[in-house]
């Protein structure tokens, strides 16, 4: 549960960013709002995927139970690297373009 609400924090930062005026001086961005709906909408069947699979689980019994926990499991993975990764490598690409823009502390690097 933690992972979606975290999942859903970026994607907020991420419509934020994408709703947000345009300040890359003539750059635009193609299909930001596209992949936006894009993603939303394979979040929306991935979700009712999970919760016919944790239905499947919590009616199982035995040894179909063991398969349908192995089956969730692996849906989750993989919803992991086809959700959160690009997410995330998204919402790090616009963070380095703000701050290689003059974002942030007045154009310079953040110190570490």
């Amino acid at each position: 549960m933690n992972f979606r609400v975290f999942l859903l924090v970026m994607i907020s930062a991420a419509a934020g960013f994408l709703a947000a005026p345009k300040q890359t001086h003539g750059q635009d961005h193609p299909g930001g709002q596209a992949d936006m709906v894009s993603m939303m909408s394979r979040m929306t069947a991935n979700d009712a995927k999970l919760d016919e699979l944790v239905t499947k689980m919590n009616t199982a019994e035995g040894t179909l139970k063991l398969e349908a926990i192995t089956q969730l499991l692996t849906t989750l993975v993989e919803e992991r690297r086809t959700v959160y990764e690009p997410v995330m490598a998204h919402v790090m690409a616009m963070m380095s373009a703000m701050h290689g823009q003059g974002g942030g502390r007045g154009g310079q690097a953040p110190n570490r």
